[in-house]
């Protein structure tokens, strides 16, 4: 009898944490900084829980418009579950990743909002995050991380969970690599490092590269592309 009424009692608790019928099961959502990229997991920083690893599997869906590397800001939705290990471990249902790289139009301080103008001419009013001074922002080029989310209006509107200032250096290609090339513009050379190069780029094209102003202190000083855009042959 002890043995039936516990059956019973397993039963009742697994249909109680199931969802009702025709009532969907509750989406939950984590934010933050990638640390480290795997095969089977995402090492994220987020501000409400620390670092926390998402595990991810052939049923991840990925809503992202380019390939993912530490320091891009993400958005992963799983179903609550969370272990109490260190770091806590997640299931990531869903990584989205969207980016909105362009020129610093205006800023308002007061909104705590900046519009950019992205290269195709598209404008976003993009609102910081309320960690971000907008009335101390300096750099010409900004690069916003969000959900994908936008409005409708004119301008469109998005609510960024990171923004990195964007700077930028204009040279010609005097050397490439598979993951490098040397810059020769108006200071001393410097090598640029890149995740990927535009198609035909080659030596002696003139390019633009969009950086986060972090430059190394070595020879040649080195910085890490945002973005590349061709500009001349």
């Amino acid at each position: 009898m002890r043995k039936v009424l516990s059956l019973f009692l397993i039963a009742s608790a697994l249909l109680a944490a199931l969802p009702a019928a025709g009532e969907e099961a509750r989406i939950y959502s984590l934010e933050g900084t990638i640390v480290e990229i795997a095969d089977d997991f995402l090492l994220i920083d987020t501000e409400a829980h620390g670092e926390v690893q998402a595990a991810t599997d052939e049923d991840t869906v990925w809503d992202t418009d380019a390939d993912l590397a530490p320091g891009d800001y993400v958005y992963v939705d799983y179903d609550g579950r969370m272990t109490r290990s260190l770091p806590g471990q997640v299931r990531a249902a869903r990584v989205t990743c969207h980016r909105l790289l362009g020129d610093v139009v205006e800023i308002d301080a007061e909104a705590n909002t900046m519009l950019l103008r992205l290269q195709d001419g598209a404008e976003y009013c993009v609102r910081l995050p309320e960690t971000l001074d907008a009335g101390a922002w300096e750099a010409p080029r900004a690069l916003a991380y969000f959900s994908g989310a936008a409005t409708m209006s004119i301008p469109a509107q998005v609510s960024a969970g990171l923004v990195v200032p964007g700077y930028t250096a204009q040279g010609e290609v005097v050397e490439l690599d598979e993951n490098s090339l040397l810059l020769e513009g108006e200071g001393e050379p410097m090598q640029v490092n890149f995740a990927a190069l535009p198609e035909g780029v080659r030596l002696g094209d003139v390019i633009r590269v969009t950086y986060d102003g972090v430059m190394t202190a070595s020879l040649p000083p080195q910085i890490s592309a945002m973005e590349i855009v061709q500009i001349s042959r």
